[in-house]
C-alpha cells in the first residue's frame, strides 16, 4: 500500500528503542501493562510472555500490534508516512469502550485508524472502489476526555 509501511519485525526491535502509548497483557497477569509515552521494558523470557499488545509511537507515527500464537510473537508495525496520497483515505478514529480492567487506570476508551485505499477493481467493470486497508492503534481515551 502506497505510504502505509506494514513489515514484521522483532520483540527485540521495541524494547527501549523508543516510547510508547498502549498496553500489553502478560501470560500470567490478570490486568494489562499500561504504557504511557514510555519505552517497553519488558525482558523476553519463556514465561511469562506478551499474549497481546497494541503500541502507538507518536514519534515515528507508527503502530505496533502484538500477538502470540502457538508459540510464537507476530509483530507488526505499521507506520504512516506524512504526504499522504488521494488514493489512501482515512476515517476518523473509531472507538471500542476500554473494560473494567482498563478502567482502573482511567482509561475510557481505545482508539483505532482503519485507511481504505481505492483500487480499480475487475469484477466491479474496471471503476474505482474503496477497500479497506490496515487497521492501527491510536491512543486511549482518559476518563477525563470529552469522546
Amino acid at each position: 500500500m502506497q505510504n502505509i509501511n506494514c513489515e514484521k519485525i522483532q520483540l527485540s526491535d521495541l524494547i527501549s528503542t523508543g516510547t510508547y502509548t498502549g498496553y500489553y497483557w502478560l501470560s500470567d497477569a490478570d490486568h494489562p501493562v499500561i504504557l504511557q509515552n514510555q519505552p517497553l521494558t519488558y525482558t523476553p523470557v519463556l514465561n511469562p510472555f506478551i499474549i497481546e499488545g497494541h503500541l502507538f509511537s507518536a514519534k515515528d507515527n507508527a503502530s505496533i500490534s502484538i500477538r502470540h500464537i502457538d508459540g510464537q510473537y507476530h509483530i507488526y508495525r505499521m507506520s504512516w508516512l506524512p504526504d499522504t496520497p488521494e488514493d489512501v483515505i482515512t476515517e476518523e478514529p473509531y472507538t471500542y469502550l476500554a473494560g473494567s480492567l482498563f478502567k482502573k487506570s482511567g482509561i475510557r476508551t481505545l482508539h483505532f485508524r482503519r485507511y481504505w485505499q481505492e483500487q480499480n477493481l475487475e469484477n466491479c467493470g474496471g471503476m474505482a472502489v474503496l477497500v479497506p486497508g490496515p487497521v492501527g492503534f491510536i491512543g486511549f481515551g482518559k476518563e477525563t476526555d470529552n469522546d
